[in-house]
């Protein structure tokens, strides 16, 4: 040891206080292996502060050693409102290595082939990862082009362009991308429990106060073991880390409070652009800060050193004041972003701060519309990014932001925003806030010009009709029948073999047309039952006269649907197997969940109900390994629906209805949870579980009624008619009864349900009817 230069500084602890040599070596030969042709996907999990950042900034110091190249981006809670903020972070970096590269005629090369891969269609790339623009060219003109710019396609373009660019610079020879996210968060030895970040601050923090020392006379560290054991010692390194901000000086804390509302980093130009608009010492604070082991600086950000300080600092903040902090940051970083008279990532940032400052934080009126405008800015910049998830909630922001008595004071502004939020929910498949939001149009609306736009169904079969298709509003009960007897006649004609290998469909009007009606068919099912049939029918007949197209098989399984609902059920089977066929053949992983969901719902009734159960396990899966989170939802739904109806114990299926309703709540999927709230209720009610410890009757009435979907109003009445004929509660039965034929809410698709439907209501009908007579002779 240098005694004569530790004398003059502080303690230091170097890396090796995180030994995780077992998990990296796993790691290493996860990369080798990858880096020998084998794609892998590693995921780091545990504990705050137990050394996941380390052991992965460990292994990009391994790959890079080696020839390879490190990307990281991080998921950040506070960051969501930023359009695909980690992936932007994670390729914007290796935009900035390809810059730096020493070999000129390399990057010149490396570039060529990026502009190759991405085609004309790199503008749109350029618009989400700005460093992309200063290693590949793109004319002016094509950055302001729209051509190609149909939205229904736009999300998934760019994530094409992500991966043919990933795709194209991991293939060079003697450079390996990485790409890692962390998405798991989570006396001295008792005290730590072990915990690496929890121990080596705790020693700095004895080091600090002269309680462990340097002794320059013996030679050796020696530290005073009864004012450390006397000492109270903070029982976790949430505490440790707010003792020691605590005793910072009141603006480095300040500013620490600051940084922490805008997450675990940001960049150092936003913090100076805030600190000039609030008139605040802000960067000063924060170099004092970043001496104590609190933050670093580097590549134009800060960051704290680990989430567990940036979430100490953020709860320094009174939770009553954190709206104001957010809201104040936020409105000064707007205005200074639109003062630029241009568009820029920090406008959602600006607008990600005014959001998590709520309506409670607005101070008047005329802020309230300010805030409104600027949703709608940063909404349609993300919309230009193709970003829509990010979008939407831009927009659905700016119509919280609204007063009441919004459609009457600003109704343009109302119109706009509406319209906007339903496009976005169109793209995503949000078919509950495309409902909600529809409705509001539908009701509020001045013109009838001003509902074409709004409307699903409008907005679907314009476009159709614009693309050489005619699509009928509605068949009466007798045609549609008819119709789709013929139609499966006609496919029937046809060998299977022949249509595994039927021409490919190449008319781009017609495979644009079936993209969509596939987008028709996948919302109308509930909401419009009556037109599923229609657009059902139309993908068939362009699939026979045209070729097959990637969205063909969508047809053929919801005809099986169809055709089973009319009591062919071995033809309609033969329709869905068929669908799976040609999704395995094609490896149509897209449409994979939402196929084999109709199959399984033909399959309950060829094979016993139990066995045909365990399929949607595996459906579940497949859509959610496609990133169908709603097909995905569906399965666990009618998964756990399956488990009660096959006959399974009480207690097993309300653990199953449990499970499943958390699923569904992770994943957002409130018309699924609503679903399952229903049937759950009845389970409970039947196995005697007070009505006080679940969702009272009322509650879900109002959720399911607020909600618009007819077929979630039959399935409402049916389990209240179903739970009051178990517990011969024959007022509350028969009321039921009554509303259930009042409703009109059917599905074409959820089959396994329908028998339930037939038996029980056919129980219950004939139970009025025998009392009835009784009752009046």
């Amino acid at each position: 040891l240098d005694f004569d230069s530790l004398s003059l500084t502080r303690l230091t602890l170097n890396e090796t206080v995180f030994v995780r040599n077992d998990e990296f070596a796993s790691l290493q030969c996860s990369y080798m292996r990858s880096a020998s042709g084998s794609p892998e996907l590693s995921l780091i999990a545990g504990d705050s502060g137990t050394g996941k950042s380390w052991l992965t900034d460990r292994l990009g110091q391994y790959i890079v050693a080696n020839g390879g190249v490190f990307l990281k981006g991080k998921f950040d809670r506070l960051h969501q409102s930023q359009p695909f903020s980690a992936l932007v972070a994670a390729l914007n970096s290796y935009c900035d290595l390809l810059i730096e590269e020493t070999n000129p005629e390399r990057a010149i090369w490396i570039s060529s082939k990026i502009r190759g891969a991405l085609g004309r269609d790199a503008c749109h790339l350029v618009r989400v990862i700005p460093t992309l623009s200063k290693i590949i060219v793109v004319d002016e003109c094509e950055v302001g082009s729209e051509a190609n710019q149909d939205c229904m396609d736009a999300q998934q373009r760019i994530y094409y362009l992500m991966y043919r660019f990933v795709e194209t610079i991991s293939i060079f020879s003697d450079r390996i991308i990485a790409l890692f996210s962390m998405i798991f968060n989570g006396r001295m030895c008792t005290t730590t429990k072990g915990n690496p970040l929890f121990f080596s601050h705790l020693i700095l923090s004895l080091h600090r106060d002269g309680l462990l020392y340097l002794s320059l006379t013996r030679r050796r560290w020696e530290w005073n073991e009864e004012k450390i054991l006397s000492r109270s010692l903070p029982e976790d390194v949430a505490m440790l880390f707010s003792y020691r901000i605590g005793r910072l000086p009141s603006d480095v804390k300040s500013a620490l409070c600051t940084l922490s509302c805008f997450g675990s980093s940001i960049e150092v130009d936003v913090i100076e652009k805030l600190e000039a608009s609030l008139g605040d010492n802000l960067i000063d604070p924060l170099a004092l800060a970043e001496k104590e082991g609190f933050v670093n600086k580097s590549n134009g950000k800060f960051q704290f050193f680990h989430d567990c300080i940036q979430e100490v600092a953020y709860s320094m903040i009174p939770e009553e004041q954190r709206c104001l902090y957010h809201m104040k940051y936020g409105l000064s970083l707007a205005e200074l972003s639109l003062s630029a008279n241009k568009k820029n990532t920090m406008l959602c940032v600006a607008v990600g701060q005014i959001n998590l400052g709520g309506p409670s934080a607005i101070s008047n009126d005329e802020q309230r519309l300010e805030i409104v405008k600027y949703n709608l800015a940063a909404g349609k910049m993300a919309v230009d990014m193709s970003e829509f998830h990010s979008a939407f909630h831009f927009f659905d922001n700016g119509i919280t932001f609204l007063k009441k008595t919004y459609w009457k004071d600003h109704y343009a502004l109302s119109l706009e925003l509406h319209e906007l939020a339903a496009e976005c929910a169109l793209i995503t498949r949000d078919a509950f806030s495309l409902t909600v939001l529809t409705d509001q149009v539908l009701k509020y609306a001045r013109s009838f010009e001003d509902t074409l736009n709004i409307s699903y169904i409008w907005l679907c079969i314009k476009n159709i009709k614009k693309l050489g298709e005619e699509l009928p509003r509605s068949f009466s009960d007798d045609c549609t029948e008819d119709r789709i007897k013929t139609t499966h006649t006609m496919l029937d004609e046809i060998s299977v073999t022949k249509l595994l290998n039927y021409r490919m469909m190449t008319d781009k009007k017609k495979m644009m047309a079936m993209k969509f009606l596939h987008r028709l068919a996948s919302v109308t099912h509930q909401v419009h039952p009556n037109l599923l049939p229609v657009v059902t029918l139309k993908m068939v007949e362009l699939t026979i006269a045209h070729g097959m197209s990637s969205m063909s098989p969508i047809g053929f399984a919801y005809l099986g649907s169809l055709v089973a609902k009319l009591g062919d059920i071995k033809g309609g089977y033969k329709c869905a197997s068929l669908a799976k066929s040609l999704v395995d053949k094609m490896n149509l992983k897209e449409i994979a969940g939402e196929v084999y969901w109709v199959s399984i719902e033909i399959l309950c009734y060829i094979e016993p109900l139990p066995v045909a159960n365990e399929n949607r396990i595996d459906c579940e899966a497949i859509a959610l390994g496609a990133g169908e989170v709603t097909w995905a939802c569906y399965s666990r739904l009618m998964y756990a629906s399956g488990i009660f109806w096959s006959g399974s114990k009480l207690s097993v299926s309300a653990d199953v209805y449990f499970r499943g309703r958390r699923f569904l709540m992770s994943q957002g999927h409130v018309t699924t949870e609503n679903y399952l709230l229903l049937l759950q209720r009845s389970i409970l009610i039947l196995i005697g579980v007070d009505e006080g410890e679940f969702i009272t009757d009322d509650e879900l009435k109002r959720r399911v009624l607020a909600n618009n979907n007819p077929f979630q109003v039959t399935l409402y009445y049916f389990q209240k008619t179903f739970a009051a004929f178990i517990l011969d509660d024959y007022h509350t039965m028969k009321e039921s009864a009554e509303e259930y034929f009042k409703s009109t809410g059917k599905s074409w698709l959820m089959m396994s349900l329908y028998v339930f439907h037939v038996l029980i209501i056919g129980l219950v009908s004939f139970r009025i009817y025998r009392e009835t007579k009784v009752r009046f002779g």
